[in-house]
């Protein structure tokens, strides 16, 4: 287990200690004063690991879940986090920009790599991600599925009915434009994509959800950025929410947010209420 890919940016893990352990008949009152003595102490590493890129679980079983790292590889638990066992270790690329668990069969894991930031994050002291993989025997093996000059996966999302349909929001290139960027659908598990979403060579995909209720429903961020040695440009241009009816097939611009120049878009529908859909972005200020 390699502590440092899970770390985080800060210093290690860290676990808390007390005098008492309370027994499952002490009450409540008895409990809190027992939690009220616990200290924490540091138990290592010293080194950083970089940043968490990516958390998915299954729902149902919190045990379970997923860790991609901005610092290389995935790392799978099955007891909650008292152990890691280390998967796609040994790619081409290191970083992690995307991880997705399919809702229809929790052995299929989808990942985007990402950037050497690993959150798909155009900064200017990166790497870059070669396109998708996935995985059908829960993150064992892994298979590469194509897409190399994206660069950067922001999010991937897939149908709940079936594992084999995804969508992937790329960025693309940050120093410069290209075109395999915005968003990308297969429905073969990866063997053929379809950009579905495209704009121009100098807007990406900032971010995609889908309403797993009703899946024709989905909905992108797209944004016009440049990285450039001296500034970053942001914003404004073609950034703008896009609206699917029919499961990614076709896109519609959404007019009916504010009258400005929109920076970068994060997107995230409400499931428990899927009408609900919440955007971030930044304005200019005057």
């Amino acid at each position: 287990m390699k502590w440092s890919s899970l770390a985080g940016a800060c210093l290690g893990i860290v676990t808390a200690l007390g005098n008492a352990v309370p027994g499952a008949s002490q009450d409540a009152q008895d409990i809190s004063a027992a939690l009220g003595e616990i200290e924490w102490r540091h138990i290592g590493p010293v080194n950083m690991g970089g940043r968490v890129s990516a958390i998915v679980g299954i729902p149902g079983d919190p045990k379970t879940f997923w860790v991609g790292g901005a610092d290389g590889g995935v790392w799978k638990t099955t007891n909650g986090g008292t152990t890691f066992e280390g998967q796609w270790q040994d790619e081409e690329a290191y970083s992690v920009g995307a991880l997705a668990v399919a809702p229809s069969d929790h052995n299929v894991i989808w990942l985007g790599s990402g950037d050497g930031s690993g959150e798909g994050d155009p900064r200017n002291s990166v790497s870059y991600g070669l396109g998708v993989w996935r995985s059908t025997d829960g993150g064992k093996s892994w298979a590469h599925l194509g897409l190399r000059d994206t660069e950067r996966i922001k999010r991937i999302v897939v149908d709940p009915r079936d594992p084999d349909v995804a969508l992937v929001c790329a960025m693309g290139h940050e120093w410069g434009p290209n075109e395999e960027r915005g968003v990308f659908k297969t429905t073969d598990g990866g063997v053929s994509w379809t950009q579905v979403l495209y704009i121009d060579q100098d807007t990406g995909c900032s971010d995609i959800d889908i309403d797993l209720s009703n899946p024709r429903n989905v909905y992108a961020g797209m944004w016009t950025f440049r990285r450039r040695p001296w500034r970053f440009d942001d914003g404004g241009k073609q950034t703008a929410l896009y609206l699917s009816r029919d499961a990614g097939e076709t896109w519609q611009k959404v007019t009916s947010t504010p009258d400005e120049p929109m920076a970068r878009i994060g997107i995230s529908v409400a499931q428990s209420r899927p009408n609900v859909v919440y955007l971030i972005t930044e304005y200019p200020t005057a």
